[in-house]
């Protein structure tokens, strides 16, 4: 599906008569930019004929070469960011979106739906956003991308915060059952929160290195973008250095709670086999008594002794009950 839009009064507009793919939207504001979102073959031609450049396929804006990326090509720049997007189930995805900046005219050519190209499409149709040509909405496309990316990250700190006290509630608790299912929830959500900020962090990563390359001179083009945005773009960036900065905190706070986690797990697995040794060694000096009194020689006085069962049953009691008592004494069992 493609979507053209231009610019009235700053604001951004959907030009209509889109159907037709065998010319240009006649009449009305220029384009400035084309939303290419799963864009089919005849699409892809279309807008190479009008534009006059190469559109990469999907299987290019996988490629993770920086070469393959960002490049110039034709009078044009192409630049591929992750850019992230929900899907079912409360996962996010990494996903490439290939920016084409030529002559004043930006195309988008993607393969899944980020929240924020919507939002961006809907804040920039009510209010003016100072939209001049495919520069300023490229800028002010991945100001709203950059935004989201920041929304998320507060998100995940609040996720993180209450993982932290969860932690700690799982540690006092002394429900053995309801401790082991609390770690294993623990687990999966930690392992989520590691999934989102990677993601996130590898997302800004990506967003950086697109800015860097379109503010640079370049043979042919020039600074892609014009001077009203390298201000704004300057801002971006150094949100983005932020932003990067916090994610790597965040990283760091997941690393520390899964090392919480698994010291919990290492705490459990300790208490379960001191249970064990405990059971061990009490019934370790009955069970030596019995073996004793077990064996088939022919002279063993106490077998002939009238008090020696009750008596062997007595010494193994009390053998049971003395480490029983050392260990409760010394607190090493509850």
């Amino acid at each position: 599906m493609i979507t053209i839009y231009g610019v009235e009064a700053g604001r951004l507009v959907a030009l209509p008569g889109q159907d037709d793919r065998t010319q240009a939207p006649a009449g009305g504001p220029a384009p400035v930019w084309i939303d290419m979102l799963f864009p089919s073959e005849d699409e892809e031609r279309f807008v190479e004929a009008l534009l006059g450049i190469g559109i990469p396929t999907r299987e290019d804006m996988q490629e993770i070469e920086i070469s393959s990326r960002l490049y110039q090509e034709d009078g044009a720049l192409f630049l591929t960011a992750l850019v992230m997007a929900s899907v079912p189930g409360g996962l996010a995805e990494n996903e490439p979106v290939t920016f084409v900046l030529i002559r004043n005219i930006l195309v988008t050519i993607r393969y899944h739906s980020p929240r924020s190209f919507g939002v961006f499409v809907d804040l920039a149709g009510r209010q003016s956003m100072g939209l001049t040509g495919g520069g300023a909405v490229f800028t002010a496309l991945l100001e709203v991308v950059i935004d989201r990316l920041a929304d998320i990250l507060e998100g995940e700190r609040l996720r993180l915060d209450g993982l932290t006290g969860m932690i700690f509630r799982i540690g006092s608790d002394d429900t053995t059952h309801k401790r082991a299912a609390d770690l294993t929830e623990m687990l999966d959500r930690i392992g989520l929160a590691e999934d989102m900020n990677g993601k996130v962090a590898e997302s800004l990563r990506s967003i950086e290195r697109v800015l860097g390359f379109a503010v640079a001179p370049s043979p042919g083009t020039g600074a892609a973008l014009q001077k009203v945005d390298l201000v704004r773009v300057k801002t971006m960036r150094q949100d983005l250095k932020s932003l990067s900065e916090y994610a790597e905190t965040q990283a760091q706070k997941v690393r520390f709670l899964l090392d919480s986690s698994l010291g919990l797990i290492n705490i459990r697995q300790s208490e379960i086999i001191k249970v064990f040794s405990v059971v061990a060694f009490v019934f370790l000096p009955p069970t030596l008594i019995a073996s004793i009194y077990g064996m088939n020689f022919d002279f063993m006085p106490e077998l002939r002794w009238q008090w020696g069962y009750p008596a062997a049953l007595l010494a193994m009691v009390v053998s049971a009950v003395l480490p029983y008592l050392f260990f409760k004494l010394k607190g090493w069992i509850k």
